[in-house]
C-alpha cells in the first residue's frame, strides 16, 4: 500500500491524457453542455469499471493481454471508434437527445472496455505497481484508479461545456470535426507497432 501515492498519479495522469473517452466527452459537453452529458459520461465510467475488475482479474489469473486477444480488441475497437468519430464528424452541434438518459449510458459504456489505451493502462498500472491480491490493495487500487478517472472525465466534461454557447455554431461544428479526427488519429495510431 505504499505505492497508493504514487499510483494515484499514474492513474490520473493516465485518464486525463487525451484518449478516445475524452475526445468523445469533450466533443459531447462542448454540444450539450455538462448536465446533458452526465449520462453519456456515467456509462463511460462504468465500462471503465468493467475494465478494472476485467483487468485485477487477468493480474490475478497472471495472465496477459496478448497475442490473439489484443488484435481482437484492436480491430474491435477500432470499428467502434470509427463510428463515434462519424457520429461526431456528421454532428450539427445540436442537442441530441441519443444522448441523454440510458440511451446516453448504453452508448457510453463501450468506450473503455473496447479501448487498447484503457486495457493497457490498467494492466500495466498493476503490474508496474506490484498489486498485491490482499483485500485492501483488491478494492484500494481500482478505486483509486476509478476516481482518477472520474476527476479526469470531470475535467473535460467541464472544459467541453465552458465552450458551449460561448462559440458559434459553426465553430463548435469544425471543434468536433477535429474531435473526430483526433480519434480516428488514435485509431491508427492503435495499429502502429
Amino acid at each position: 500500500m505504499a505505492d497508493l501515492l504514487p499510483f494515484a498519479l499514474f492513474a490520473f495522469i493516465s485518464s486525463v491524457t487525451p484518449g478516445p473517452a475524452n475526445v468523445a466527452i469533450f466533443a459531447k459537453t462542448s454540444r450539450t453542455g455538462f448536465r446533458a452529458s452526465v449520462p453519456f459520461v456515467t456509462g463511460v465510467l462504468v465500462g471503465f469499471l468493467a475494465v478494472l475488475v476485467g483487468g485485477l482479474a487477468l493480474y490475478a489469473a497472471g495472465v496477459a493481454l496478448a497475442g490473439t486477444a489484443l488484435i481482437y480488441l484492436k480491430v474491435v475497437g477500432a470499428v467502434y471508434l470509427i463510428y463515434l468519430a462519424v457520429g461526431i464528424w456528421l454532428d450539427r452541434a445540436q442537442t441530441d437527445e441519443s444522448f441523454v438518459g440510458m440511451r446516453g449510458a448504453l452508448k457510453g459504456l463501450p468506450m473503455h472496455p473496447l479501448s487498447v489505451k484503457a486495457w493497457l493502462f490498467v494492466l500495466l498500472s498493476y503490474t508496474t505497481f506490484k498489486l498485491d491480491t490482499s483485500t485492501l490493495s483488491v478494492i484500494a487500487y481500482p478505486l483509486v484508479f476509478l476516481l482518477a478517472a472520474v476527476a479526469a472525465h470531470l475535467i473535460w466534461m467541464t472544459f467541453g461545456s465552458a465552450l458551449k454557447g460561448q462559440i458559434q455554431t459553426r465553430y463548435l461544428q469544425i471543434i468536433n470535426r477535429i474531435s473526430a479526427v483526433c480519434i480516428v488519429v488514435l485509431v491508427i495510431y492503435i495499429f502502429i507497432p
